[in-house]
């Protein structure tokens, strides 16, 4: 069983996972610690990040932004294009 505090640590750490560059656990593990050269994560975020499929929730979070910026670029397409009818529809006087 994983205690509440455990599970919001590990939640801290996906987060810095998530925002990573490079998006390995290593890579986390290494700006987590301050540690450039660490060599491995440790048993505790190698557990976590299985335990927690951080690797898969951060892809379903890359999967929601993409989703979130193709519906916002559509919106912006059709409103300009509203625009763009307005100003070219004859105006009546």
């Amino acid at each position: 069983m994983v205690s509440c505090l455990e599970a919001t640590t590990s939640w801290i750490n996906h987060y810095g996972y998530r925002c990573s560059g490079e998006r390995t656990l290593l890579a986390a593990y290494r700006q987590h610690v301050g540690n450039p050269g660490a060599v491995k994560p440790s048993d505790t975020w190698s557990g976590w990040s299985h335990t927690f499929a951080w690797r898969e929730r951060a892809r379903a979070y890359d999967d929601h932004l993409a989703s979130v910026r193709r519906e916002a670029f559509e919106r912006a397409i059709e409103e300009e294009a509203a625009r763009q009818a307005r100003e070219a529809a004859p105006t009546s006087f």
